[in-house]
């Protein structure tokens, strides 16, 4: 999936939970738009360091 992480619908991640929790184990970001968090800040639409 390679669409951001904050438009991931709750059916996207049950699709993907393997994917996703890949992408936010050890999270260095964070998502001012919705607080998401994720290790690397191309997967955020808003990313900013925590």
């Amino acid at each position: 999936m390679a669409k951001k992480m904050c438009s991931w619908k709750k059916d996207d991640i049950k699709e993907n939970t393997k994917e996703f929790k890949k992408l936010i184990m050890n999270p260095s970001y964070y998502c001012k738009k919705c607080g998401r968090v994720a290790k690397d800040d191309k997967n955020l639409c808003k990313a900013k360091k925590l």
